[in-house]
């Protein structure tokens, strides 16, 4: 039982600590046996009352919060997801904008290569002097799309959708000028991969009712390569589950506070906090039913393809530039190298390899595709948590840091530096957990629930890539999946975590 707040004398002077232990005694024994369960089940009421804050209010704390979503662009209501986004761009891109709405048709016509190959090249500067974020987070968006449905688009089963059938099913990876060179020069803006990344999520989404819960039955894509249901649930349940963070990710980055002042309390109520969190995540990623496997595997997945190993080849863009990007750390973790006789430029040798001297001028670029390793909020949890995931795990999360979105970047290798300076909330549990068990036990419930939704992940990967090794961000997903699960489930202190998890 945790004793009450002290009076200031009982604080200040030793001696009078000691009166108010005898009279505490004395009182004790005057109440009689009666009394004495009477006050202890008061003791135990407050106690339990304090147990079920869900919600951390520490004021210095929460003094806090506005600093850090200022330095690293997050909102009140969304996180790291913007509480608005912009749906068109101006006038003055609709070249760009009106085959991005056609997209859907375009692709599954197979008529899309030749429509890009007509669209002039735009400059980024021209079409949008003064640009905004909004505006390059939106050209990102088409950009990104018309980037991967030109390249994978012919390997797609577009039949499955009434679609066109081709015979030959090759990925086409050379980029043209007119996509690839303002693509280029946007991703450079925002600091992301010349690719196709899952931070597209947090910028092509709208609400269907405004005045219902955001879910992903509630919500649909701005634009889309495919036009179907499996596409919109597929990047709106991570969309759901990312926003459903937007309270506690910024308190997470402050609980280092709460360690060094050893607010046993509050961190406790962080806990709490966060198991609810996750609780969310967990059944908003149920949601994921709602994705078709054979639709998935053989129309959307195939789009979501980066470009690793075999790399693509950007037309109009020269290697010093490219090279300068990469030095200055504008591009994430996309890497160049220079276009040979020899490069690929297709998957299948049923077209013929690029050779330098008939290309216009281009780099070969390598980056891998989205994934569920670039979610920001995963990276928070297990940082805070303590969570470890081996060697395959470690180096599959370093990577994939190299495709988050530049603040959100900046927002982990922050966090991470942190603990550095400051026992690891982990540690501190442990070393705490006998004069306050309550701490241990809401940490332990907490990484159960982490362990849950990591478990459902790899159930739901199970039945989606029944028929791949390896995912679109370039991992053996089984193994990895495995491993991370495994590395949750370590990070409990009191019990294995099946001993306070009926039914698991």
């Amino acid at each position: 039982v945790r004793a009450g707040p002290m009076t200031t004398a009982a604080a200040t002077s030793p001696s009078a600590a000691g009166n108010t232990s005898r009279n505490s005694m004395i009182a004790l024994a005057l109440l009689g046996g009666s009394g004495i369960a009477s006050l202890l089940w008061c003791l135990d009421q407050k106690r339990r009352r304090r147990m079920e804050n869900r919600v951390c209010t520490d004021p210095e704390l929460l003094a806090l919060l506005p600093g850090i979503r200022e330095e690293y662009s997050m909102t009140v209501g969304g996180g790291v997801i913007p509480e608005s986004v912009l749906h068109r761009l101006p006038a003055s891109c609709d070249a760009w904008e009106n085959l991005v709405e056609q997209l859907p048709a375009l692709n599954k016509s197979r008529r899309l290569r030749a429509a890009i190959d007509a669209m002039p090249l735009l400059d980024l500067d021209t079409v949008l002097p003064n640009v905004k974020m909004e505006e390059l987070w939106r050209a990102n968006v088409i950009l990104s799309q018309l980037c991967n449905s030109y390249c994978h688009g012919p390997g797609t089963r577009w039949d499955l959708i009434g679609g066109v059938v081709d015979e030959d099913t090759s990925s086409i990876l050379t980029l043209p000028k007119q996509v690839a060179k303002p693509y280029f020069q946007v991703c450079q803006r925002l600091g992301l991969p010349v690719v196709l990344t899952q931070a597209v999520d947090m910028w092509n989404w709208r609400i269907l009712d405004p005045s219902l819960p955001r879910e992903p039955k509630n919500m649909d894509l701005i634009s889309s390569m495919t036009g179907t249901q499996t596409e919109r649930f597929f990047h709106m349940v991570p969309h759901c589950m990312l926003h459903a963070a937007a309270a506690v990710l910024p308190k997470l980055f402050a609980a280092d506070l709460l360690v060094a002042k050893r607010k046993f309390a509050a961190l406790g109520d962080l806990f709490r906090e966060l198991t609810d969190v996750l609780e969310r995540v967990n059944r908003i990623f149920r949601d994921i039913s709602k994705v078709e496997p054979a639709i998935f595997f053989d129309v959307s997945r195939p789009l979501l393809g980066g470009f690793w190993p075999t790399p693509v080849l950007l037309q109009g863009i020269s290697m010093v530039e490219a090279k300068a990007a990469a030095a200055a750390g504008e591009v994430g973790n996309t890497t160049f190298a220079e276009v040979s006789a020899t490069s690929p430029t297709t998957t299948t040798s049923t077209k013929s390899d690029l050779n330098a001297a008939d290309a216009e001028e281009g780099v070969l670029a390598f980056s891998k595709g989205p994934s569920a390793g670039q979610s920001t909020m995963f990276f928070v949890f297990d940082i805070f948590l303590g969570v470890s995931h081996g060697e395959d795990g470690r180096e599959f999360q370093e990577d994939m840091i190299g495709y988050l979105p530049a603040p959100h970047r900046a927002l982990v290798l922050d966090y991470r530096a942190k603990w550095h300076e400051t026992t690891p909330v982990r540690q501190f549990v442990e070393q705490n957990k006998n004069a306050h068990p309550e701490l241990a036990q809401a940490f332990d419930q907490c990484v159960q629930k982490l362990a849950d939704v990591r478990k459902f992940h790899l159930a739901t990967v199970r039945r989606q890539l029944v028929k791949a090794e390896v995912g679109t961000g370039g991992s053996s997903w089984k193994v990895l999946l495995e491993a991370m699960l495994h590395g949750t489930k370590e990070t409990a202190l009191r019990c294995p975590l099946s001993a306070f998890a009926p039914g698991r």
